[in-house]
């Protein structure tokens, strides 16, 4: 039985170290897209106020842990 306890905990520690992983790739792309999105908005210069503020508050939802 301490057996098979002890090979939940690694698969435990190794499925955590991998979701935390795949977050931090997420995040990565995340801020490449939003960095790429600023970069349009600076060459348009159309976008208003408004587009902004919900652009940012879609960007932050996707970053929120839950």
């Amino acid at each position: 039985m301490p057996l098979m306890r002890q090979d939940s905990r690694v698969n435990g520690h190794h499925f955590s170290s991998l979701v935390r992983r795949q977050n931090k790739t997420l995040q990565v792309r995340v801020a490449r897209h939003v960095n790429r999105g600023l970069e349009k908005a600076r060459h348009l210069r159309r976008l208003s106020s408004d587009a902004t503020e919900v652009f940012c508050a879609v960007c932050c939802l996707c970053t929120s842990p839950n």
